[in-house]
């Protein structure tokens, strides 16, 4: 299984992009990006957990969500920065 990081989830694509992750069996970790909507986002991030699936949800710029979410994604295979 495999981590997947998904930008823009708050809404739309995005969202229908997390929703066809979550409880797919393909990914043990999702984390959720959207820079836009706080509220939208918290709406996506309850969706994806009550399917089981563990995430960490971020309302920052797509560069930092890239970068937090490697950093995050190294950490979490017991290796890179923190």
């Amino acid at each position: 299984m495999s981590t997947i990081l998904i930008t823009g989830a708050s809404r739309g694509i995005g969202r229908a992009i997390a929703l066809a992750c979550a409880g797919s069996g393909k990914y043990s970790k999702i984390i959720l990006n959207g820079g836009h909507d706080a509220a939208a986002l918290e709406e996506t991030s309850r969706l994806v957990s009550a399917a089981g699936d563990l995430l960490c949800a971020a309302r920052v710029s797509a560069a930092r969500a890239v970068r937090d979410g490697r950093d995050l994604v190294l950490r979490l295979r017991g290796g890179g920065p923190g």
